[in-house]
């Protein structure tokens, strides 16, 4: 629901794979975002983005 309120431009997935409870993919977080209009950036530990 929040994405139907704050409209995001970005979303990026960070917490992924960070221990054996989480074991989703940005593939899947995507798919469960369904379409909108936010970029999907998929960022690899320690890499960084600027705006």
């Amino acid at each position: 629901m929040t994405k139907y309120f704050l409209r995001p431009k970005f979303a990026i997935p960070m917490h992924y794979a960070t221990n054996a409870f989480l074991k989703g993919t940005p593939e899947e977080y995507m798919d469960a975002l369904g379409k909108n209009s936010a970029d999907v950036l998929y960022l690899k530990p320690g890499e960084k983005v600027t705006f």
